[in-house]
């Protein structure tokens, strides 16, 4: 992975998760020029899952999807920890579901006594691991800019939900788990105060946001 270029990897449990925080977050991060990856934990087992994971994946801007059946949250945390190890991000999320599993990799692969041959230890104090909120908490991410794109994903995924009800809100709201101190008492960008930083500034649709 380059030192110059800043890394963004989402964790989810399920196919579908990924069309909800952190999934917007994710994509306007891309946008902005971070390397971002997807890990979704399960249901790869169900070839029209895979299939359709896959390409939301590639619809995100993903660069890395790695999507695995590991239900069991230690199984889960060995695999996460591996990844963390391999890729090294800047920015971690996960959701509720995934939850237990992202923290328990987040302490394994900064654990030097867990061997992993070839990969270098993960530095928890360089990065910090947010969890999705429903509201609060101290980041609120402006995702304005890939509501269109969240609302035609949640459909993808569920076809019989009448699209007018499938509200996509402007924001995404994440409480720090671990990690590196903020800068600030309230966040506007995840990437704040590490390095390095995205290339780009954020992008805003607010002003003309025809779902607002």
């Amino acid at each position: 992975m380059s030192p110059h270029r800043p890394t963004l990897l989402a964790i989810v449990a399920q196919p579908g998760e990924e069309a909800s925080a952190p999934g917007g977050t994710l994509t306007v991060s891309g946008w902005r020029g971070a390397r971002t990856g997807l890990v979704t934990l399960q249901g790869r087992e169900a070839p029209t899952l895979r299939e359709a994971a896959s390409r939301v994946a590639t619809l995100l801007g993903t660069e890395n999807h790695f999507h695995w059946n590991a239900a069991e949250p230690q199984v889960a945390a060995e695999r996460l920890a591996r990844t963390l190890r391999a890729l090294q991000p800047t920015v971690v999320l996960t959701n509720e579901n995934a939850r237990a599993s992202a923290e328990l990799a987040w302490h394994l692969a900064a654990d030097p006594a867990v061997k992993m041959a070839g990969l270098a230890l993960f530095d928890p104090a360089r990065a910090r691991l947010w969890g999705a909120t429903a509201e609060g908490g101290e980041a609120r991410i402006d995702v304005s800019a890939a509501r269109p794109l969240l609302r035609a994903l949640r459909f993808y995924y569920n076809p019989a939900a009448p699209s007018e009800t499938e509200i996509v809100t402007p924001f995404e709201h994440f409480t720090l788990l671990a990690g590196a101190a903020l800068p600030e008492s309230s966040v506007t960008d995840l990437f704040a105060g590490l390095s390095p930083s995205p290339f780009k500034p954020p992008i805003s649709f607010l002003a003309e946001d025809p779902f607002q």
